[in-house]
C-alpha cells in the first residue's frame, strides 16, 4: 500500500484523554448513537486546528479541551466528499478505498511543507 502520512489535528474532551493515551484512537462502538458523525463513525482528524477544536466541547462549563497533533496514515486511494454522508465509510470500503476526506470551504492561508526541513516531515 502506498503511504499517505500526514500530521493532523484531533480534538477531544479532557475526559477522553486518558482512554486515548492507554488504548489509542478508536472508532466508536456499534451501539453508540450515530448523531454528530458527519461522515459516519470513524477517527476524525483535520488539517486546521480550529476544525478539531470544535470537537473539544470547550465552550461548555469548565471550558477545557485538548488538541492532539497526530501522525496519521490515511491510505490511498482516498474517497473525497464535499457534503455530509453518514454512510461514507461503507461506501469507501465498497470502492476499495481506505479513508474518506471531507473537503471543506476553508483552507489554511498558506501551506508550507515541512519536508523542506527534513524528508521524513513531508506532508500530504
Amino acid at each position: 500500500m502506498e503511504s499517505d502520512r500526514c500530521l493532523l489535528w484531533h480534538g477531544l474532551r479532557v475526559t477522553n484523554y486518558a482512554g486515548i493515551l492507554s488504548h489509542g484512537l478508536r472508532i466508536a462502538p456499534c451501539e453508540s448513537p450515530m448523531s454528530g458523525y458527519m461522515l459516519g463513525k470513524g477517527i476524525y482528524v483535520a488539517e486546521m486546528s480550529s476544525k478539531s477544536a470544535s470537537s473539544c466541547h470547550h465552550t461548555k462549563p469548565g471550558g477545557e479541551g485538548l488538541l492532539l497533533l497526530c501522525e496519521a496514515e490515511l491510505g490511498t486511494p482516498m474517497q473525497k466528499l464535499t457534503v455530509a454522508n453518514h454512510k461514507a465509510g461503507g461506501g469507501a470500503k465498497e470502492q476499495g478505498m481506505h479513508s474518506t476526506r471531507g473537503l471543506g470551504h476553508l483552507v489554511p492561508s498558506e501551506w508550507v511543507d515541512a519536508g523542506i526541513v527534513h524528508k521524513d516531515l513531508k506532508g500530504c
